[in-house]
């Protein structure tokens, strides 16, 4: 009997990029997975991505962990080194934020969503463009929704004094 290699069909490891050095943070083990889907499911409930409220069982999961967020999903390993190469706080929970996303929904989804929450925002983007029609600060717009052109009457159209 032959054999089976199966290499190619392993998940691969989530490569870090900071600083000019690359952390390689291996697939959660069985343990890890079920606190990191925890962590996703609360996480998704707390935005409103999700309804609510929260299986108790998650939340008691969740509770029980002493170890950051980047220590679960990256390894001890890796947010040792991390803490060694002198990489911040912020950028430690945000790399371990990314890894929960990345474990649980995929490398697309976790890259969308680092893009919205981390992103630089231009200032020339945020602002509307000049063409676009702002909202009224006073209320309501009365603007009609009807665009079609209507002919004045007598009654309705304006008077030359």
């Amino acid at each position: 009997m032959s054999v089976v290699d199966f290499t190619q069909w392993v998940i691969p490891d989530l490569p870090i990029l900071l600083g000019g050095k690359t952390y390689s943070a291996h697939p959660p083990s069985v343990d890890q997975a079920k606190i990191i889907v925890a962590f996703m499911a609360l996480a998704e409930i707390k935005l409103g991505l999700a309804k609510g409220p929260a299986d108790p069982d998650l939340v008691a999961l969740a509770d029980a962990q002493t170890d950051t967020l980047a220590v679960i999903t990256l390894g001890q390993a890796v947010y040792d080194q991390m803490v060694a190469d002198g990489v911040d706080e912020v950028t430690i929970d945000r790399v371990g934020f990314y890894g929960m996303l990345f474990w649980t929904q995929g490398k697309e989804r976790a890259d969308w969503v680092a893009e919205q929450m981390w992103s630089p925002k231009d200032s020339e983007e945020s602002e509307p463009s000049p063409k676009a029609r702002r909202r009224s600060k006073s209320g309501p717009s009365t603007a009609s929704a009807n665009r079609t052109r209507t002919a004045s009457t007598r009654t309705t159209g304006s008077h030359k004094t």
